[in-house]
């Protein structure tokens, strides 16, 4: 029923009508109409201290939600919309359904080059391009109402971030609207494979003699964990996740082999490497996720005929990997399903193939338990393992947990052990620096019920630290693990294998980062070995339960792990004779920095 209102309301109304409740960002007059109205509205407007930090929460609030909610982000037209492209970026490649509110220059003065805007005319478009799953530029003020929708509605059917452009002038417009009805609960927009490719993937893994299952990101938004173990089971076979996906099948489960990717399993990788049959599901096989690890080449490259069955919902995720797999476009509960109900009929349920079983929860829990609790020369310092090992070792079971890019928070993925999801929230295929912190604070506003703790490394806690004061304004309470190793360690370690131990940019001369804490009215506490870690943690989780944030400074040795990219780096060759000296004919024989 159509009534008279401001477009203002119209567009509020609409959020309100697709379950938004928070909204991310920094206040604005651009859009200072429509914020008016959302405390009486019930939406909680987060005000956090960067853009970027906006959409980072947006995505670690839908990422929480398991994708079944969107993540609300809004700035001001101009620089504030910039600061967003990060974001958005890390949300598209994460999939997440995040929606995205820029709020643009008058309609008559856009392409006029104008106090605060973009480019010329849609440059606030034109910068998310490729980007935003789908993008709408409100150029009628009557159609608000129905473009809100479409944008909120969009986020969710298409799993990824939507722009909404409204110049700022017509949220003063007034007209009669009629607010859209929530339909998306009854549109599915899962993908369902045909019968005969369900019948070509069961046949292979019948035939089998070796097959292993990869979990990712599809099974924890499908919830098809417990289906993919059934299908494992009648297989006989293994089951391990994709890179950065350590929470798509559960840690406990006798089947599980751990993670694959950088710092994975080894015990995964091994089993994977002897597999003649991998039925990845739900995952996009990305060629970064599965370079060699601990000199194991455990994905099949040129000239491997083993099979991959690669199962996605998303086309796109089938459409950049190898033209050898076997693909099929699906969600990974159906297909799960589909298979497992295809194998019944075929064989019957009683007659799985006998095969030798890598015990597999034990070599995993093996390794990872090996740590040196030998002091260093330091004794306000220890080593990264003992400090991943204990913090894993106190992790309560439902936990979330995030991590950001960099050599310590990556090591972590060898160490945590998730039996249920969504609990895990790393910063993604696009390796944004600085995504801990914020996507903690939208884990938690999403989930406040559950331990929120998030793990940062120094240099990019100098990214987000900011939002410390949002945490404290807003009583939102999570644990920050702030590892202090005085480096930019990913990249140091570079500079360490191939290029002389020559540090340009790498070092970092630190402040007390708990001493910074404490004075911006959180809890700080510096942790110097294991049973401080231990402590420390305990209180801050009791700390978090009053919604109150803890900052744990975790001070560690220098030592480093291995390369990110040793598939994209070379020793250096110089020629010209100012440089000849530069050049470097081996690695580092120590693998460790020198300082």
């Amino acid at each position: 029923m159509k009534r008279y209102m401001g477009a203002s309301e119209a567009f509020v109304q609409t959020l309100a009508s697709r379950n938004v409740k928070n909204v991310f960002g920094i206040v604005g007059s651009a859009f200072m109409d429509p914020l008016d109205l959302f405390d009486r509205t019930r939406i909680r407007f987060i005000s956090v201290q960067h853009e970027q930090n906006a959409v980072f929460a947006a995505d670690g609030y839908a990422r929480a939600k398991n994708y079944k909610e969107i993540g609300v982000a809004v700035g001001q037209n101009g620089p504030g919309i910039s600061n967003f492209v990060t974001g958005v970026a890390t949300s598209f490649w994460n999939t997440s359904p995040v929606l995205f509110i820029t709020p643009d220059v008058s309609t008559m003065s856009k392409g006029t080059g104008g106090f605060q805007e973009v480019g010329l005319g849609q440059g606030q478009l034109q910068m998310f391009d490729g980007i935003a799953k789908s993008q709408f530029d409100l150029g009628n003020a009557n159609r608000i109402a129905e473009m809100t929708a479409k944008a909120c509605d969009d986020a969710l059917l298409l799993q990824g971030p939507v722009q909404l452009n409204i110049p700022r002038d017509m949220f003063y417009h007034t007209a009669e609207y009629d607010i859209p009805m929530n339909n998306t609960g009854n549109v599915d927009s899962r993908q369902r494979a045909a019968p005969d490719d369900i019948a070509k993937v069961s046949n292979l893994l019948l035939n089998a003699k070796n097959p292993v299952i990869v979990c990712g990101n599809g099974v924890i938004k499908s919830e098809s964990a417990l289906d993919v173990a059934k299908l494992a089971k009648i297989l006989n076979c293994k089951v391990a996740t994709s890179y950065l996906h350590p929470d798509a099948f559960p840690a406990n489960h006798p089947l599980a082999l751990g993670p694959l990717g950088y710092q994975g399993s080894k015990c995964a990788m091994s089993y994977v490497k002897e597999a003649d049959v991998i039925l990845a599901i739900g995952t996009r096989c990305g060629a970064f996720s599965n370079l060699p690890q601990d000199g194991i080449e455990y994905w099949p490259g040129e000239g491997d005929e083993r099979d991959v069955i690669q199962i996605d919902n998303n086309i796109n995720s089938l459409r950049t990997t190898s033209q050898k797999y076997v693909k099929l476009q699906s969600d990974a509960k159906l297909a799960s399903l589909d298979i497992l109900q295809q194998i019944i009929d075929d064989q019957g349920e009683k007659s799985k193939k006998k095969r030798e079983a890598v015990e597999s929860d034990k070599e995993w829990s093996g390794h990872v338990a090996i740590t040196d609790s030998t002091p260093g020369t330091d004794p306000a310092e220890m080593a990264p393992h003992n400090a991943l090992f204990a913090l894993s070792s106190i992790c309560p079971d439902d936990a979330i947990v995030t991590t950001d890019i960099g050599n310590i928070c990556s090591w972590a993925n060898r160490y945590l052990r998730f039996n249920s999801s969504p609990s895990f929230l790393g910063a993604g295929g696009f390796g944004s620096c600085g995504y801990a912190i914020p996507a903690a604070m939208g884990a938690k506003v999403a989930s406040p019920e559950r331990p929120v703790i998030a793990y940062v490394g120094d240099g990019a806690f100098g990214m987000s630290f900011n939002e410390i004061l949002t945490l404290k304004r807003e009583k939102i309470g999570i644990v920050i693990v702030v590892f202090n190793n005085r480096q930019w360690g990913a990249e140091k370690k570079n500079q360490v294998l191939w290029f002389g131990d020559r540090y340009v940019g790498t070092n970092l001369d630190n402040p007390d980062f708990s001493r910074i804490a404490r004075s911006m009215g959180v809890h700080g506490v510096k942790c110097k070995n294991v049973d401080d870690i231990i402590f420390a943690m305990q209180r801050a989780l009791e700390r978090q339960r009053d919604g109150l944030t803890t900052v744990l400074e975790v001070n560690l040795t220098r030592e480093l792990t291995e390369p990110f990219r040793r598939d994209a780096m070379n020793l250096p060759v110089r020629h010209l004779d100012i440089y000849k000296d530069l050049t470097e004919i081996e690695e580092s024989k120590t693998q460790q920095c020198v300082d």
